[in-house]
Parts: C-alpha cells; sequence; structure tokens
C-alpha cells in the first residue's frame, strides 16, 4: 500500500501545471533530505516547504517515506545534525520576518496590489457569490493590475499565472526567476507567463503568498507591454506547453465574461482596461483557443489583410479542425476590407474555389463580384490633409494612414505625445521655411524685396494643428505609431490641409525631414516596402531620400528620389506650384495688398510656443517678427511724424527682442542672448511712456532666473544685483524689489547658502503684498527643508496654506495648492528620514497626495509624486514606492525641456540609491548611468556644469562590478549629482 502510495504520487507530479506538484519534490529528494545527504540550501529549501509552507501534498509524501515520526503527529520532527538545523531554521525564521516574504492567512489580508503573488481559489465564484464549477489545481497567479485594490467578487483584476517549468522558458514570452536571484521572495525558480494574462475576480484569489519587488514588476510591464509584438513561436514543444497552460487557466475569465453578460450591475463593466490581445488573454468559450488562431487573429488585428487571407487559406489547406472561425475571418475581411485586397490575394481565393472546395464556395461569394468590388476602390475619391506611410514593428509591418487637421476642428482637441509634437513642430518648420523663401522673406532676397506683400511673414503655429495615425479599420491606431520616419507623410499632409489640395491615392512615403527642410533616409525600408507591395497595389509610387539605400532587387514602384522640401512639393502637387503659389499665398495670409499682422495675436503665439519650449520655432517667430516690425516702423517713420514714445509697436519689438534674447540662452549661446537684451534695454530707456516698467523689471528677473536654471549662478547674481540697484535708485514700487529678492534667494538656495537665501526670502516678504505672500512662505520652507530647521518649515507651511485658501480664484488656488503640496510632500518625507516616528503620520498623507494627483500634467505633479514615492517606499512599501518614482520619471523623461529632464535624472538617482539600500543590485547600473549622461548632456551650459561627474560616470560605465563595495565610487557620484540640482 505504502509503495502504491508513493507511485501514484510520483505519477502525479507528471502534471507540469499544477502548482501543487511542480512546486514540491519528487521522492528521492524527501529520501535524501530525511537521510541527511543534501547540500544545507538545499535541505533549507525542503525544511521551508513542509515547515513553514506545510505544503500537504509533501508532508504526505514524507510520513509514508520517513524514518522516524514523533509522537505529535500535528507537527512534522525532521532528522538532521543539530548544527545543520539549527543553520536551517535560523534561515527559515530569517526569510519569515522579512515582511515581503510572510505568508499572511487569507482572512487577513483584505487587499490585493500589483505585483503580489497569490493562489486561486479551486472553487471559483461567480459575481454573486455562486460557485460556478471545481478545478482540479490552484494555480499561483502574479497581479498585475488590481483593479480598486480590494479583494472582492466585484473587483475584475488582471493576473499573469506562474510556473515552475522552468525548462520551458523562451524570452520574451515568459520571465524566468532564478532561485540564486536574492531578490526572490519565494526561493524557488519559476517563470512568469508573459503570454497568458487573465481578467478574473479578484474575490476568487485564495493564499497570498509573496510580493514581488518593484524593479522585477517593471521588467515584467515592459515584456507584457511588447508581448503582441514578438515573433511567431517556432519550437512545437514550447506552443503545446503554452496551449496547455492556456486551457488550464482559462476558468479564470469564466466568471468575469459571466458577470459582463448576465449585466451584474458593474459600472459600465464592457469599458474593461486590459489592453489585451486576443493572443495574449486565456481561452475562453469563443472558440479561439487555438494559437494558430490567435496568431491568425493578431496579423488581423494589425490591419494586414492580404497577409491575413493568404495565412488563412494555408491553414485551411492544412487542417479542417478548426475551419469555422477562419472561414468567419476570411468572410469578413472579404465583405469589409475588400478595397484592401490585392491581386494577388484575389488569385489564391480564386484558385482555392476552383479547387472544388465546396464547403469554401458556399460561404464566399463569386470572385467576380469581389474584383469587381476591388476595381471600385480605384475611384476612391483623394483626401486632403491625408497621407500613407508604411511603419514597421517588432512583430511585422504595417500600412497607416496619417491625418493632420486644424486643431480646433476636431472635435476634443487630440493631445499629442512630446515626441509626435516635436515631429508635428520640426516638421511644420521645415515647410513654412520653405514657404517665407517663396514669399520673398530669404535674408539674401530681402533687400530686392518691393512689394508690401513680400514683407509679410508667414508664422508656423504648432499649436494650430494635429494629426492622428489610423489603422486600415480607419480607427486611431491602438498601439503608438511613433518615429520620425513619417515625416515625409506629415510633410504631405500638412501641404495638403495648408492649400486644400488632394493627395494622390497612388503615393506613399517614408523619410525624415529636418528643420531646415534636407530629407534624410530611414531604417528597415526592405520591410516597409514590402508591406506596401502585400497590402496597397494600388499604390505605384514611393517617395523616398536621395540618399535611402534599397535592398536588391527592390519591389518594382516608381521611386521618387527627393533632396528636400521643395523637391516634394514640387513632385506632388506640380499644377499648384506651376499655376502660382504667390496668389495661394496671399490667401494663406488672408491679406489684402495692405494687409497689418495681428500683433497681439503672434506675439501670444510666440509666448506660447517658448511655454511649450518649442525653443527652435519660438527663435524663428521672433526672427520674422522683428523683421516684420522693424521694416513697418521704418516706412512708417518715412510717412508721418509718429512720436516713438506712442507707437505700440514699439512694445511688441521689445517683448521679441526679450523672447529671443531667452531662447538663445536656453541653446547655451550666452553671448548672442546678451546682445538681445543690451537691445531690448536700450528701446526701454529710448521708449519709457510706451514699454511699462514692470514688463521691463519683471523680463529681467525672469532672465536671471532663467541663468540661475542653466547653472550661470555668478551671471544670474550679478543681474539680481544690478535690478536691485537700479530700482532702489529709480524709486520704483517696492513690489518689484521683492520679487527680485526672492528670485535671488531661491539662487542662494540651489547654491546651499541657506542663511543667505533666508535672510532674503524674509526681506522679500516686507515688500509684496499679502495676498501673493503664500509663495514666499513655499519657498522660505522649503530653505528651512533643506536646512533640516523642520519645525520653522511646518510654521512657514502653516502661513502659505493659510493664505492659500483666502484665495477666491478656484483655479488659481488649484494651481497654487500643487506647488504649496510639491513643497509639504519634500518636507514630510526629509522630516520621516530623520525621525521615524513621523512615518505612520505621514504614510495617510503620502497617499492622499499621489491620488489626488494620479495624473501627472505638470512638474509640481511630478515632484509630488516623487516624494510620495520615496516616502511610501520608506515607510516598507517597495511596490507602490517604486511604482510612484517611475511614473515620475517617465513623465519627466517625455519632456523636452532639458530641465525638466534634469528632474527626471533626479528620479533615476533616487531609484538606484533605494534599490542599494534594499540589498536589490541586480540591475543593469550601466544602462541607468548611460541616460543619466545623456539627461546631463543635452544643454551646454548644464553639461559644462556637469563636466566632472560626466567624466567619472563615463569611466565607470567600462568597469565590471563583482561586489556592492565596487558601486560606492558611483553612488557617491550619484549622490553630488543629486546635490547639485536644486530640486
Amino acid at each position: 500500500m505504502k509503495s502504491q502510495e508513493i507511485g501514484r504520487l510520483k505519477e502525479h507530479k507528471k502534471n507540469i501545471a499544477s502548482m501543487q506538484n511542480s512546486f514540491c519534490y519528487t521522492v528521492e529528494e524527501i529520501e535524501e533530505y530525511i537521510n541527511g545527504e543534501l547540500l544545507p540550501q538545499k535541505r533549507s529549501e525542503i525544511g521551508g516547504h513542509l515547515n513553514i509552507e506545510k505544503c500537504l501534498r509533501c508532508r504526505r509524501l514524507f510520513m509514508l517515506a520517513q524514518l522516524n515520526i514523533g509522537d505529535n503527529q500535528n507537527e512534522l520532527i525532521v532528522k538532521h545534525s543539530p548544527s545543520s538545523k539549527q543553520k536551517i531554521f535560523d534561515r527559515l525564521k530569517n526569510r519569515k520576518s522579512r515582511k515581503d516574504n510572510q505568508i499572511i492567512p487569507f482572512n487577513i489580508r483584505d487587499r490585493v496590489e500589483k505585483g503580489q503573488i497569490w493562489t486561486t481559489s479551486p472553487n471559483p465564484k461567480n459575481i454573486k457569490g455562486d460557485e460556478i464549477l471545481t478545478v482540479e489545481v490552484a494555480l499561483p497567479v502574479l497581479i498585475v493590475d488590481s483593479g480598486n485594490g480590494y479583494k472582492r467578487l466585484s473587483n475584475i483584476i488582471r493576473v499573469v499565472p506562474l510556473s515552475f517549468d522552468t525548462d520551458f522558458h523562451k524570452e520574451g514570452y515568459t520571465f524566468y526567476f532564478d532561485t540564486s536571484k536574492s531578490l526572490n521572495p519565494i526561493g524557488y525558480p519559476f517563470l512568469v507567463e508573459i503570454f497568458n494574462q487573465s481578467l478574473m475576480l479578484a474575490g476568487n484569489l485564495l493564499n497570498f503568498r509573496a510580493a514581488l519587488p518593484a524593479q522585477v514588476i517593471e521588467k515584467i510591464d515592459i515584456l507584457l507591454k511588447n508581448f503582441s509584438k514578438k515573433d511567431e513561436i517556432i519550437d512545437e514543444q514550447i506552443k503545446e506547453w503554452i496551449e496547455k497552460e492556456i486551457r488550464l487557466c482559462s476558468y479564470l475569465t469564466n466568471p468575469v465574461d459571466m458577470a459582463i453578460l448576465e449585466d451584474s450591475g458593474l459600472d459600465n463593466p464592457l469599458n474593461i482596461k486590459s489592453n489585451l490581445s486576443d493572443y495574449k488573454m486565456a481561452a475562453d468559450d469563443s472558440g479561439l483557443a487555438k494559437i494558430g488562431d490567435r496568431e491568425l487573429n493578431l496579423i488581423y488585428q494589425s490591419g494586414n489583410f492580404n497577409a491575413c487571407i493568404q495565412k488563412a487559406l494555408k491553414i485551411l489547406k492544412k487542417e479542417t479542425t478548426n475551419s469555422d472561425y477562419v472561414m468567419e475571418l476570411i468572410k469578413k475581411i472579404v465583405f469589409e476590407h475588400h478595397h484592401f485586397l490585392t491581386k494577388i490575394t484575389l488569385d489564391e481565393i480564386n484558385n482555392f474555389i476552383g479547387d472544388e472546395n465546396l464547403f469554401f464556395s458556399q460561404h464566399i461569394e463569386p470572385y467576380e463580384n469581389i474584383e469587381n468590388k476591388h476595381i471600385e476602390n480605384k475611384h476612391i475619391e483623394n483626401k486632403i490633409g491625408q497621407s500613407c506611410f508604411p511603419a514597421v514593428g517588432l512583430n511585422d509591418s504595417a500600412i497607416y494612414t496619417l491625418k493632420v487637421v486644424d486643431a480646433g476642428k476636431y472635435g476634443l482637441l487630440k493631445s499629442l505625445s512630446p515626441s509626435e509634437s516635436q515631429l508635428l513642430d520640426i516638421t511644420g518648420a521645415a515647410l513654412f521655411l520653405w514657404l517665407n523663401g517663396k514669399n520673398g522673406l530669404e535674408q539674401k532676397n530681402r533687400e530686392s524685396s518691393i512689394s508690401n506683400i513680400a514683407t509679410i511673414p508667414i508664422i508656423w503655429d504648432p499649436s494650430s494643428y494635429t494629426f492622428v495615425v489610423e489603422d486600415s479599420f480607419n480607427k486611431e491606431a491602438n498601439h503608438k505609431v511613433e518615429g520620425s520616419s513619417m515625416g515625409i507623410a506629415l510633410l504631405i499632409a500638412l501641404f495638403s490641409l495648408l492649400f486644400k489640395e488632394p493627395v494622390p491615392l497612388d503615393i506613399a512615403s517614408s523619410g525624415v525631414v529636418r528643420r531646415d527642410g534636407e530629407i534624410l533616409p530611414v531604417e528597415s525600408i526592405e520591410k516597409k516596402l514590402e508591406a506596401i507591395k502585400r497590402e496597397r497595389d494600388f499604390i505605384t509610387k514611393i517617395i523616398i531620400s536621395d540618399k535611402q539605400k534599397l535592398p536588391e532587387n527592390p519591389p518594382e514602384f516608381e521611386y521618387i528620389r527627393v533632396k528636400n522640401v521643395q523637391d516634394v512639393v514640387e513632385n506632388l502637387f506640380y499644377n499648384l506650384i506651376r499655376l502660382s503659389l504667390h496668389s495661394l499665398l496671399i490667401s494663406l495670409i488672408n491679406c489684402g495688398s495692405n494687409i497689418k499682422i495681428d500683433l497681439q495675436k503672434e506675439i501670444n503665439k510666440m509666448e506660447r510656443q517658448y511655454q511649450d519650449y518649442l525653443i527652435d520655432t519660438c527663435m524663428d517667430s521672433c526672427h520674422l517678427l522683428i523683421s516684420y516690425i522693424e521694416s513697418d516702423i521704418n516706412k512708417s517713420e518715412q510717412n508721418s511724424n509718429r512720436a516713438k514714445g506712442t507707437d505700440i509697436r514699439i512694445d511688441y519689438l521689445f517683448r521679441c527682442y526679450w523672447k529671443l534674447g531667452a531662447c538663445y540662452c536656453h541653446k547655451g549661446n550666452i553671448s548672442q542672448s546678451t546682445k538681445y537684451f543690451d537691445m531690448a534695454k536700450r528701446l526701454y530707456n529710448e521708449n519709457r511712456t510706451t514699454i511699462e516698467p514692470k514688463d521691463y523689471y519683471n523680463f529681467q528677473n525672469s532672465y536671471a532666473i532663467l541663468l540661475k536654471d542653466m547653472f550661470c549662478y555668478q551671471e544670474a547674481e550679478s543681474v539680481h544685483l544690478k535690478i536691485d540697484q537700479e530700482l532702489r535708485s529709480k524709486e520704483l514700487p517696492l513690489k518689484y524689489v521683492g520679487e527680485n529678492l526672492s528670485s535671488l534667494s531661491q539662487l542662494y538656495l540651489a547654491q546651499h547658502r541657506y542663511k543667505d537665501a533666508e535672510a532674503l526670502q524674509l526681506k522679500a516678504l516686507e515688500y509684496i503684498a499679502i495676498e501673493e505672500q503664500h509663495r514666499n512662505f513655499g519657498y522660505l520652507a522649503q530653505i528651512y527643508i533643506r536646512a533640516k530647521d523642520f519645525d520653522r518649515a511646518q510654521e512657514a507651511l502653516k502661513e502659505a496654506k493659510e493664505l492659500i485658501e483666502k484665495i477666491f480664484d478656484q483655479d488659481l488656488k488649484t494651481k497654487q495648492l500643487a506647488f504649496y503640496h510639491w513643497i509639504e510632500s519634500e518636507y514630510l518625507y526629509k522630516r520621516a528620514c530623520s525621525s521615524k516616528q513621523e512615518l505612520h503620520k505621514n504614510y495617510e498623507r503620502f497617499c492622499s497626495f499621489y491620488k489626488q494627483y494620479k495624473n501627472i500634467a505638470h512638474f509640481s505633479h511630478g515632484l509630488i509624486n516623487k516624494f510620495c514615492g520615496l516616502g511610501i517606499a520608506l515607510f516598507g512599501d517597495h511596490t507602490t514606492g517604486f511604482e510612484l518614482l517611475r511614473k515620475s520619471e517617465e513623465f519627466f523623461d517625455n519632456q523636452i525641456d532639458p530641465m525638466m529632464r534634469l528632474l527626471g535624472v533626479t528620479l533615476s538617482i533616487e531609484k538606484i540609491l533605494l534599490r542599494f539600500q534594499y540589498g536589490a543590485s541586480d540591475f543593469d547600473i550601466n544602462s541607468e548611468i548611460t541616460k543619466i549622461i545623456n539627461a546631463l548632456s543635452l544643454q551646454e551650459n548644464i553639461r559644462a556644469f556637469f563636466e566632472k561627474e560626466i567624466k567619472e560616470l563615463e569611466e565607470s560605465i567600462s568597469n565590471s562590478y563583482e561586489s556592492d563595495k565596487k558601486f560606492e565610487p558611483i553612488l557617491k557620484i550619484l549622490i553630488s549629482i543629486n546635490k547639485k540640482i536644486p530640486y
């Protein structure tokens, strides 16, 4: 009986998908454990499995095979030497004491969080609490989306199953976690099944087991995000294992499906943000369980209809077991997307019908009808503001349509990502540079310009336009299609919209547009051309750079090679250029022969460009406006006796000089910056009745702050001191004196001159009106925080809060509260670092902050999340803490402004320091350092300020590190960088 039972358990071990068995040990391992024949590490693992995790299967196996059983049948007594026993249980005791590794009973833990590992219930229930089925095994799963965070049947979460069949690891499809990893909270190697995401009801979780570290979750997030782009599985054994794992987990999703179908009362249950492709979801009852079908559906979802039909026909020729789904997909494409089908695809359909496949011919209409529908596509009207281009993903290439529209006419204004905004800005700037050249505004042609119309600039305004990338379903692409290779397509669509000229249907393009108008080549041209040939046989012409290298025997197209913007326009819109671009330019400016630009409107656009850090475009606008205003003033002076001191154009010119000087400062060209600032000062001194003193001193103050942000501390201090001297000598309103002193105080704070900063900020408060003092108290609190005088910081924060509460304008109040909460979150974190007693009290405050500023829309929101993340990690919730730091880092890394990128550097450094603090050093520190170096090198002044640290970091990248001690010099450099960044 004993041998039969052991044999049965051995046989049961072969169920490679069972958590209990794969997680367990063989009979031989248990016997070796009892006999003391294993190495200490292995003995420790098995001892923990039996005595702490209390695995019923292995305990039963042990009882059958043991040599000695104690009197107490409820507790297991294991034979080993006293010394080894003490070591094993000491280690187990230490592991149990770690927060993340505690095995918490089901009835205690009521919250689920991203990164936790749970086992699922073998008796899943629907949302009403009714038991719907019984399964043989309980699965270990990793939470990747915790929904509302409660362990309730009403909470829909996303999970990824774990497997202990590490032999089936495939890069990208699974994430391998080895026992040797110091961060492994379980102590056994396992796989995270990236391919097998499932929706489930959180109430069907059974027991909490552990929580993965945040840095591991980050890696898993990246794999999950990129999974749909992975290549096709080739290994049949892995493919078979994947199919089985998907089937095994299918019951997890069933209660979710039932909840939706039964209209369970959830808030909009169909609007579940899962972002899962059919291939990644656990199998359900829809007939899509086969891996082959899921791959076919993935091709369909990418819009590659011809590739989908061609693959589907091959499947039908080989097998008929699941032909219903394949047939339905072919029918769907034929009837809904027939205008995209190529002649090759139509011929394959015809040949298949010709093979007397009765089943197929019963479902597909005659070939002639399909072909006629296909021919109809040739007569589709060319579209205005639309252009076609190919893009290559990790999985396959596809064809997309780029649509440019007037921003105000798109309904809800589409917000562009920073990279999309930059692409639109560069492309539009290149086009308008050429248009202004055609309009006679190039510097070399200015002297020869005679007519008034020739002096009117056409000013590029990126905020007036937006664009959307649509897939073959005429819907916005559900995944980001980014990259500069769509530059020509964007250029064509923008020109088409401006001049209401349709884009020829038979044109596609792929090329990079530079700001100066040059067209550059792209990568992966071979795949892009193949995609066009495969999916769009009505496209006959491809526009590419004259520098583009084509593959051997490229597809047969008419290749139009272009050097610059002019080549693109003249090749596509020849008739427009031939007839008269000049008259169209006049209509574009919306002017007559005596045109006058709305200067206030253009100045506002210029200000917005500066605020959005479109520095190059702002500089272009400034140059054009300065040229126009100077020319216009000179003409007016020749024809009238208008006094300079009453001319409003002087004020606009003054603003252009200042803004251009600020732009040059951003670019690191201090000499040019000084030149235009001096021109602005001279203009002010000559026209004081036209230019307001408040504008002059605000610009002066802003320039000094900008110099500070560029780490030109001496220059900034010099400007502030000159402003102070001038203000006092001319007895101007004391408000200007206070604002200048406050800014100088912040300069001293950046230099860690806390006493000087405090004195100036207190002095500034004497000059600032009470209703505006809340920011000064905030700055004062920040000084005390950095000086670690937390009691006085608390007093200053209290004063700031009381003043903010008195603000009547709610929008202004909300904005000022964000600034206040940034300072308060820094205060709470740094005070908690110095006094652990503050931790519990501050934890709830941190949680309320990050929930309030969950959507980061401003740099102050990012800094709030930064300090909340640090505070929560300090409290011990590393998973949430690292997640908040990651979100803030992602926000700053996506900004164009080098100062914003510097704030991203502080996030990167804090994450590195935390990882080492918590003993998590197994990450790619070289890639983190490279990222930091790149951010510090974006601007000339910033790079010069951090030159020493950059050099040391560059030297460190080439070194290999075998212990944490070798990292100490790097950590010191990073701490030094963090201290020098004033936020």
